[in-house]
């Protein structure tokens, strides 16, 4: 009967609820949509993956509104490794986490606690001030059972800071949450030209997650 009812839908151009083909809105609009639900999301947890021509990072965050996360992350720069960094920050407050497994409080400069609002406001402003020609609908994908809508989309440098990126991002049809994002850029700095791929990929948005200073 269920077999039946899905080839009748397919016959007749139907989808199932939450899975329609293309978006209801430009694909310019639907991502800067995703971009807002990102910055005003109460928690959520991101795993980001860097690969350049000068080395590697993996760095795994905790994020709670408005000022709190909790970070593990390792950075390798020609084969050196710093080792895992684990820092807390809450506000001003920064803990960062010892080889003995001791922590310790460092103060952190507040414009460095702004780091990821400042990314998101910077992009949620290029995609606002773009035209709708920027972002394109890549099609529709599935990340671990949830549907997508990918858009694709690319920016000039940042002021000062000549190079180009492009960016892939997965949308989830459903919520409206970005899943996955992955960020090819060229920069040009001091006469030498740097390339990097990121990804990063974010699960449980606006989850019951605490972040508390260490004892």
């Amino acid at each position: 009967m269920l077999l039946a009812l899905a080839i009748s839908l397919c016959a007749c151009g139907a989808h199932w609820p939450g899975y329609q083909s293309q978006p209801d809105k430009k694909p310019r609009e639907a991502l800067l949509a995703a971009m807002k639900a990102r910055r005003d999301a109460r928690s959520y947890r991101s795993k980001m993956s860097q690969t350049s021509s000068i080395g590697n990072t993996i760095m795994d965050v905790d994020y709670v509104a408005p000022n709190r996360y909790r970070s593990v992350g390792e950075t390798t720069l020609a084969d050196r490794s710093s080792g895992k960094v684990e820092m807390i920050v809450i506000g001003n407050d920064s803990y960062v986490k010892a080889p003995d497994g001791t922590w310790r409080k460092e103060g952190l400069d507040p414009e460095k606690t702004d780091l990821y609002r400042a990314r998101d406001e910077m992009l949620i402003e290029n995609l606002t001030k773009a035209p709708d020609s920027a972002v394109t609908f890549a099609g529709r994908d599935e990340l671990e059972g949830r549907p997508m809508f990918v858009f694709q989309h690319g920016f000039a440098g940042a002021p000062g800071v000549p190079g180009s990126s492009r960016t892939k991002t997965w949308v989830g049809i459903k919520d409206g949450f970005p899943y996955k994002i992955e960020l090819q850029a060229r920069i040009s700095y001091d006469g030498k030209d740097f390339s990097t791929k990121t990804t990063t990929t974010y699960s449980d948005y606006n989850a019951n997650i605490t972040i508390e200073p260490p004892e």
